[in-house]
């Protein structure tokens, strides 16, 4: 499925920029004024024009990142969907930036919203990938801390949490003893 993901996430994002250098000059924009618009930028340099000018340093960076999502693929055994979907649109992401910066020196960023800077559908799905790797962690912590629970111990008298029989332990103030 993360193949998939991949492969659609990338394709999206190159068929998209083609179609927008194919129809605007550098510095367009459609509509002309408004929140929400597209307008065609190259961007030489990172996410929010850090690092202008230093394609090979950002060529290296994507490379490693690149390198890191395939060992953690690797390493977690990606079983959950969730996961699935948020390593291929990670990787389809970085891979559609990569071949920008390789083929054209920049990377084409078209989607502009008022308050942010102008961004492509390859930077969404890499910020989406990691929302959602970084709910997937979360929740799993979540569920793993208590650990009394999980690991079939009583819960402490009054909590009202099930113990490992299922049943529910309840204390009334009359039970407590001093």
């Amino acid at each position: 499925m993360s193949l998939f993901i991949l492969i659609a996430t990338l394709a999206a994002d190159q068929v998209s920029k083609g179609m927008v250098r194919l129809a605007l000059i550098p510095g367009q924009s459609v509509p002309e004024s408004g929140v929400f618009r597209l307008t065609y930028v190259t961007n030489t340099g990172s996410a929010l024009g850090f690092f202008p000018n230093q394609t090979l340093f950002l060529i290296a960076a994507s490379l490693v990142g690149i390198g890191a999502l395939l060992l953690f693929y690797r390493t977690h055994h990606a079983s959950g969907v969730l996961l699935h979907i948020s390593l291929g649109l990670q990787l389809g992401g970085a891979l559609g930036n990569l071949v920008d910066r390789v083929r054209l020196g920049h990377v084409t960023d078209f989607i502009y919203v008022g308050w942010w800077p102008v961004f492509n559908l390859a930077d969404s799905a890499i910020m989406v990938g990691l929302a959602t790797l970084l709910w997937i962690i979360v929740s799993a912590k979540e569920r793993a801390a208590p650990g009394a629970e999980m690991a079939g111990e009583q819960s402490p008298p009054g909590s009202g949490a099930e113990s490992a029989s299922g049943a529910r332990d309840t204390v009334s103030d009359g039970d407590r003893s001093p």
